[in-house]
């Protein structure tokens, strides 16, 4: 009886010390190189050589499991955090843009109004000339008229 129980005992230190069969009952040396590949190919520039050692070192596939969902998840707070800090800086450049734009037509619409405002003085100086042109003519035909009209006078008092 003795002797069937420390055989039981041995069994059960034995059962205790295997490792649990992987889920497919694959070996989990195939496991582990079929993660590293798969992740040097999903994690080529990221991948940790800690990680690498620790998965590596897996005694079994919870260990495994456990290393890798860790790794993931880290790398998914960093893409999350630089996610974040992209929309800021996104988000800067958007109101940056909106008050450039802002900017840009306040001084196109201060250039025409200036530019309307010279146009205008422009006709007005332009229409004074005219009238000075015209008030000229207009003087210099009365003149001439008057002149004419003198001149034919003195001609028809000559006649008499």
């Amino acid at each position: 009886m003795k002797k069937t129980q420390q055989t039981i005992d041995q069994l059960e230190e034995q059962i205790r010390k295997t490792p649990p069969p992987t889920p497919q009952g694959e070996k989990l040396a195939v496991i582990i190189q079929v993660d590293l590949k798969s992740l040097k190919q999903l994690f080529s520039r990221k991948l940790d050589p800690q990680i690498l050692q620790k998965i590596e070192k897996a005694q079994n596939y919870q260990e495994l499991v456990k290393v890798r969902e860790d790794f993931i998840h880290q790398q998914t707070q960093k893409n999350l955090s630089d996610l974040s800090a992209i929309q800021t800086e996104k988000t800067n450049l958007i109101k940056q843009q909106k008050i450039e734009r802002i900017i840009m037509i306040s001084l196109l619409v201060a250039s025409l109004l200036t530019l309307g405002g010279l146009l205008t003085k422009l006709k007005m100086l332009s229409s004074k000339k005219n009238k000075k042109i015209t008030n000229r003519k207009s003087s210099q035909k009365i003149k001439n008229t008057f002149y004419s009209k003198v001149i034919i006078r003195k001609s028809q008092t000559k006649k008499y």
